[in-house]
């Protein structure tokens, strides 16, 4: 019974956040490209891409917020802007990480 309650109490006041190692996605769109579309904000490959992240950003914070692990991290948010340009400097630093990583990134960065 004592094992219980410590498991219990263990899982009660642990600070849940999504795990920092990369997800399974299907198309998913490597920094570099980010960037290299990002240049032309107005043409479609960087339309795609932000509708992608937007994607990716609003599975993550649904999964999480209905299986209750996180809060809603996305409300911090004014608009799809401010996720964006959190990307960019993302990959400036990441150019070869993918944007379904940044996106998880950027959630634990929110819920903290």
């Amino acid at each position: 019974m004592k094992r219980i309650f410590v498991v219990a109490l263990l899982f009660s006041v642990a600070q849940p956040c999504i795990s920092s190692t990369s997800i399974t996605t299907l198309g998913d769109i490597d920094c570099g490209s980010w960037l290299d579309h990002r240049a032309h904000p107005d043409g479609f490959a960087a339309l795609h891409d932000e509708a992608y992240l937007n994607g990716i950003l609003t599975g993550i914070n649904a999964t999480a917020t209905q299986g209750g692990f996180i809060t809603d991290p996305l409300s911090k948010l004014k608009n799809g802007n401010q996720a964006w340009f959190w990307v960019d400097n993302y990959c400036k630093s990441h150019p070869l990480d993918t944007i379904s990583n940044a996106g998880v990134m950027l959630i634990n960065q929110l819920e903290k």
